[in-house]
């Protein structure tokens, strides 16, 4: 429970702290100050928000630490931004915040959006080597020293902050500076960083972030929001696909622009993949099979070294990013190098479907999440993942490989359960073979009969977007519901 003086002690801008707050701020404050960490399971609605960054921040200011708040939805960036207001409102206190997405959604280049992530960092890089992009000019000197007019800007943005990533983006559109330079920036004097999941899970971002921002992990209090989504977001991280018709539009790539035998290289790698193919069913067009590394390599090698067709494809590529922004060729050799990575971890998967025509999808798939996770949970000052869907938390401490020093904690929902009213209709199904107009109208009938009767507002659920969207059209028409 929350004592008296922990209460004074922490930074919790809310007249009242509500019961399984009240669990919750002291569990996570002890874990932090004890240098462990913590496993939450905590139902939705309850305030996990606050009553992780209250003690946090507490600890964080007193110990000289960075937290990190990870989430992977921009709405609840916004919900911790709001948060430090309140706090710094009410207990009057100075401390810096930076809000982060993906540097591509941060660019004010025009055309980046369509370009694949890798694409269009090979481009950014290009770009400020050639001393091209007058964005980062404005925000960099030669020597990376923040120019005038960036510092300028950083201490305009210091207050009004702390500041959403859509207010530094728009900072930096009117005076014409780099938004993710003035994040990051405003990231080496901040005392709470929000930013995805793979600044800190993917080794070469986090390594080359907290080397610019001057932090290093064993100062970080490291806060995983949606913790249930990590290790997804982890093996999606390290997972590396291409397909038949990638390298079908590297081949025409490759000859739009001259380069004709760079073309007869991808078809080689082309047959190797049908070649490792043959072996899968001609009945089922939809099936998959095992693959080892060297099956690949050795099928290529048969007719070229698979080393120089890879150098080749990575230099070509890049020429052709020069020209258009984005390269298939790129593309397939940058898998072609993730293809040589370690087996302990991965799976390495070929499969084919018919769409049209035949196609093939080649994937190197990582299986273990803990690969990335122990390493960065285990130099970390303190981590605290959260989520309300986090049982069982057993679970999640192996996938994630946390070794000691680990708290588990399960917190009951604070509503009553006799405010629950549970209907199941078995007269309708979202099963995939079954769905049609028939079901749709159906489901979206049931739907409004529902909301018609209720006064009060509605939230509707579904498994899909495109479920929505089809019964959408039918629900519109039933319901008097704006």
């Amino acid at each position: 429970m929350l004592t008296e003086e922990l209460q004074k002690e922490i930074y919790f801008p809310y007249p009242k702290v509500r019961d399984v707050q009240s669990n919750m701020i002291s569990d996570v404050h002890n874990a932090i100050k004890d240098k462990k960490h913590i496993i939450m399971h905590a139902p939705t609605g309850i305030g996990k928000t606050i009553a992780v960054l209250a003690p946090a921040l507490s600890l964080a200011v007193k110990n000289n630490l960075t937290i990190f708040f990870l989430t992977s939805r921009q709405t609840q960036h916004k919900i911790v931004v709001d948060t430090l207001k309140q706090i710094k409102q009410k207990f009057n206190i100075n401390f810096e915040c930076a809000d982060i997405i993906g540097k591509k959604w941060m660019c004010l280049q025009n055309g980046v959006e369509a370009m694949a992530v890798g694409s269009f960092h090979e481009y950014c890089n290009a770009l400020r080597a050639e001393g091209k992009c007058d964005f980062y000019n404005k925000a960099r000197k030669p020597n990376l020293q923040p120019t005038v007019e960036a510092m300028q800007a950083i201490e305009e943005l210091k207050i009004i902050g702390p500041c959403h990533v859509q207010e530094v983006i728009e900072h930096g559109k009117n005076k014409a500076i780099c938004p993710y330079e003035l994040a990051t920036l405003a990231a080496a004097n901040a005392k709470l960083l929000i930013a995805d999941y793979y600044y800190i899970f993917s080794k070469g971002i986090r390594q080359r972030f907290l080397f610019k921002i001057n932090k290093e992990l064993e100062k970080i209090i490291l806060v995983i929001d949606e913790a249930h989504n990590l290790p997804n977001r982890i093996r999606e991280l390290l997972t590396h696909k291409t397909s038949s018709l990638i390298i079908e539009n590297a081949k025409k790539e490759a000859r739009k622009y001259g380069y004709e035998e760079t073309a007869e290289n991808l078809e080689i790698v082309e047959n190797a993949f049908f070649e490792l193919a043959k072996a899968l069913s001609s009945e089922n067009l939809d099936n998959e099979k095992v693959v080892s590394k060297n099956s690949l390599v050795d099928e290529i090698n048969k007719k070229k070294n698979y080393g120089d067709i890879l150098a080749e494809l990575l230099f070509i590529g890049k020429d052709i990013m020069d020209k258009q922004k984005i390269s298939y060729v790129h593309s397939l050799g940058r898998f072609l190098e993730s293809w040589l990575g370690p087996d302990i971890g991965f799976g390495r998967i070929l499969s084919k479907s018919m769409d049209k025509k035949l196609k093939l999808d080649l994937s190197y798939r990582c299986l273990d999440p803990s690969l990335a996770a122990k390493e960065v949970i285990g130099r970390t000052y303190s981590t605290v993942l959260m989520s309300g869907t986090l049982t069982p938390t057993e679970m999640y401490k192996d996938i994630l490989g946390f070794k000691e020093n680990v708290i588990e904690k399960e917190y009951k929902s604070p509503f009553p359960k006799k405010n629950r009213l549970n209907l199941i209709v078995p007269k309708t199904t979202t099963k995939f073979k079954e769905r049609n107009h028939r079901q749709f109208a159906e489901i979206a009938k049931v739907c409004s009969d529902i909301i018609n009767l209720i006064s009060g507002n509605v939230a509707i659920f579904f498994p899909s977007y495109d479920l929505m969207y089809s019964i959408s059209e039918y629900f519109k028409k039933n319901c008097n519901v704006p």
